[in-house]
């Protein structure tokens, strides 16, 4: 395996728009990935953290994290608002995700109706 600088990763990283960056933390001696509080998707990070339910059930050993909706940003103009939804089981420390995401499509109506297509997608 091939060590990549670290300026190339945090340029891969500036590029992806993750707001992550690679520093070294010299207080543990290894590198660590720090979030940038000042890049917009910190306020997305905090809404998951903040407003995420956890069920437990302890006779089976199971935990359910339900995570709240997150709007995803089109690069187009936007017919449908797009959301990601994520589910997460824990059962004797195995995680299992379900994902998807949510098209909700505009109609040009008064009311603001929506119409509803669900594309479900593994990540």
């Amino acid at each position: 395996m091939y060590n990549i600088p670290i300026e190339i990763i945090n340029y891969c990283l500036e590029y992806a728009n993750t707001g992550t960056k690679l520093v070294y933390n010299s207080t543990k001696e290894k590198l660590e990935f720090t979030f940038d509080f000042s890049h917009p998707n910190h306020n997305y990070l905090l809404r998951l953290l903040s407003m995420r339910e956890i069920q437990i059930d302890n006779n089976n050993n199971i935990t359910h994290i339900h995570l709240p909706w997150l709007p995803l940003v089109d690069l187009y103009p936007p017919t449908y608002n797009k959301f990601f939804v994520a589910n997460i089981t824990i059962h004797n420390n195995i995680q299992t995700w379900n994902s998807q995401i949510i098209y909700m499509k505009k109609t040009n109506t008064k009311e603001n109706e929506y119409r509803y297509r669900i594309d479900s997608l593994l990540l």
